[in-house]
């Protein structure tokens, strides 16, 4: 049970460290402010899209790749939705569509939905559309 910020805090910990051990990734974290941690998982494969967990009590919100962003249910309920997330990502199931300073995320969770982010970043410069596609964290790198 979650009583205080400190068992709060401990249980986003917690389930973030896991998570990137499943996935045998590299974790780092640094607290914003008292009640804001920030996560980013990195692969070994530098073609797969770093993740960056973003946790505080009334939010979770999972970004990666160039710029996608999946604003999710706050913790300790949003735990089987930030898992999720977090390994489709790291599986490679993220594509994004960059067309200007817009940015159109998708990432494919395993029971069949779709998550889709629309982001408009107002200081990435402007640039001709294309695709991102990221490799999975444990394929080998170039």
């Amino acid at each position: 049970m979650i009583n205080t910020a400190q068992d709060w805090e401990a249980f986003a910990r917690s389930l973030v460290h896991q998570v990137a051990a499943d996935l045998r990734a590299k974790v780092e974290e640094k607290r914003l402010t008292e009640v804001l941690l920030l996560f980013t998982i990195s692969a070994a494969n530098p073609r797969a899209a770093t993740i960056h967990v973003l946790v505080s009590p009334g939010d979770a919100i999972v970004s990666a790749g160039e710029g996608s962003r999946f604003e999710l249910p706050s913790l300790p309920e949003g735990e089987s939705e930030v898992r999720q997330v977090v390994r489709a990502i790291a599986h490679g199931r993220l594509t994004e569509s960059i067309r200007g300073r817009r940015i159109q995320g998708s990432v494919a969770l395993d029971d069949g939905r779709v998550l889709r982010s629309d982001v408009w970043d107002a200081q990435r410069r402007s640039e001709r559309k294309r695709m991102a596609e990221y490799e999975p964290f444990d394929q080998p790198g170039p």
